[in-house]
């Protein structure tokens, strides 16, 4: 049975080992300026990700603070995450995307200034897979997508 474990987790690093490819670079922050109150930044950030099928949290902070996050197997967050050799895309029937638990978290900071709400959204990603039942984590970032998102739908509100 020892041999066998040996046998598979040497066969698992072989193949995550071959070929593999790292993800983008981590997108920059976005910060922006919306004449909007910040507790409205807030609340219309929280309907726009929880209507996306993200769980929201919103902070008492002064200003503003929400957090959200979006969990997935598979697939399921290929929108919101670039990982090493392309696992998790949308359609990526391999093993180690089948395999792979996902959670993208995205931050979103308001703070009141002169003429409206100072808002600075960032993201991040976790995930591992375990294509040969060895869970083993991937390297994925934030493929940009959902802070682009939420920006531009913060700039549209604003209006």
């Amino acid at each position: 049975m020892r041999a066998a474990r040996v046998l598979l987790a040497t066969s698992f690093a072989a193949v995550t080992a071959c070929n593999n490819t790292p993800p983008p670079p981590a997108p920059e922050p976005i910060a922006l300026h919306v004449s909007m109150d910040p507790r409205r930044v807030v609340s219309t950030s929280a309907q726009i990700l929880t209507g996306a099928g993200w769980a929201v949290v919103v902070s008492d902070a002064p200003g503003g603070v929400l957090r959200a996050e979006h969990k997935a197997e598979g697939d399921g967050n290929g929108e919101w995450i670039a990982c090493e050799n392309g696992w998790g895309k949308r359609g990526d029937r391999r093993s180690q995307t089948l395999s792979l638990t996902s959670t993208v978290s995205v931050q979103m900071v308001a703070k009141p200034v002169t003429g409206g709400t100072r808002v600075q959204i960032t993201a991040n990603a976790q995930a591992t897979t375990a294509p040969m039942l060895i869970r083993a984590p991937v390297a994925c970032v934030s493929s940009g997508t959902i802070e682009r998102f939420l920006a531009d739908s913060l700039r549209v509100a604003s209006k």
